[in-house]
């Protein structure tokens, strides 16, 4: 009802409504609409073929929910000193860089990568607790070690988080292929 949208806008502002039926106006009125649709066309498009890959990925690991923010997180130290965890975050398919965190590992004097990712994703979860923002699936930068230890501390916050993690393949004598 354009009567009563005018007259609600008009309680601030002066509000006019046109329709032109002919003329530059008309066409620039249905370039403007055709412009309109092709980009909520391309933003529908765009929003689906995300929702397919995050729903490939749910089923290629056998997630529980859909992972719409992932987390992921890997150790690093030099020469076994001065340990740090990087946090990278991705929200609905694209990165998130407010969520970038960098970590001084605080509790582990050595190179330990187990205790180091465990205090990480022990102070992640943490926080996510108190602010309402923890991640649907976390992947961890390691093998079965670095999992359990990102896996116990999920458990030990009682948090329900799907986890995964990634690692290179090794050869029977252990070398890196």
């Amino acid at each position: 009802d354009i009567l009563l949208l005018e007259s609600v806008l008009q309680q601030t502002n002066k509000v006019v409504f046109v329709n032109p039926q002919k003329g530059s106006k008309k066409h620039l009125l249905d370039l403007c609409l055709k412009n309109a649709s092709e980009n909520a066309n391309t933003k529908e498009a765009e929003l689906l073929e995300v929702e397919n890959a995050l729903r490939a990925i749910q089923s290629a690991f056998g997630l529980r929910k859909l992972p719409k923010r992932m987390e992921c997180y890997d150790i690093s130290n030099i020469q076994g000193h001065d340990s740090v965890a990087s946090g990278v975050a991705f929200e609905n398919g694209k990165p998130h860089k407010k969520m970038y965190k960098k970590y001084k590992i605080k509790t582990v004097d050595q190179a330990d990568d187990f205790a180091s990712l465990y205090e990480v994703i022990s102070r992640r979860v943490t926080r996510g607790l108190k602010e309402d923002n923890l991640p649907e699936l976390l992947v961890i930068d390691g093998g079965k070690g670095q999992l359990s230890s990102a896996f116990a501390a999920i458990q030990d916050l009682k948090v329900d988080i799907d986890i995964i993690s990634i690692a290179k393949a090794r050869t029977e004598k252990g070398t890196v292929d």
